[in-house]
């Protein structure tokens, strides 16, 4: 799996980073899982026909002392399609992006 990892963080910046994604994103029913949606002017031309799949959304994992960010970009209707892919250049900028703004807005040390 392609995906960013930071470990090491400290308990009291977990919680900030748990309280930053309850409000920035949304809760998946796995513990420790949150959605952020992909907007769909980052959908590329299959995503973005097949309708049946939509929404487009990453996932972020948070444990003990770490959190993870996929570059999967997943669908919230099915498990296996042409469309669920990793990230193209556009989409893994906004997935940098939302994870540098988090880092910085919370002032986490990495």
């Amino acid at each position: 799996m392609r995906q960013l990892l930071f470990d090491e963080i400290s308990p009291s910046d977990i919680k900030k980073i748990k309280h930053y994604l309850a409000t920035h994103a949304e809760t998946a029913p796995l513990s420790g899982i949150y959605w952020i949606s992909l907007p769909e002017e980052l959908w590329d031309e299959t995503q973005s026909a097949h309708k049946s799949c939509q929404p487009f959304y990453f996932a972020i994992e948070v444990g003990r002392s770490y959190f993870r960010v996929e570059w999967l970009i997943r669908s919230r209707q099915r498990l296996r399609c042409e469309c669920v892919k990793y990230a193209n250049p556009s989409q893994l900028n906004f997935i940098l992006d939302f994870t540098d703004k988090l880092l910085k807005n919370l002032k986490i040390r990495t």
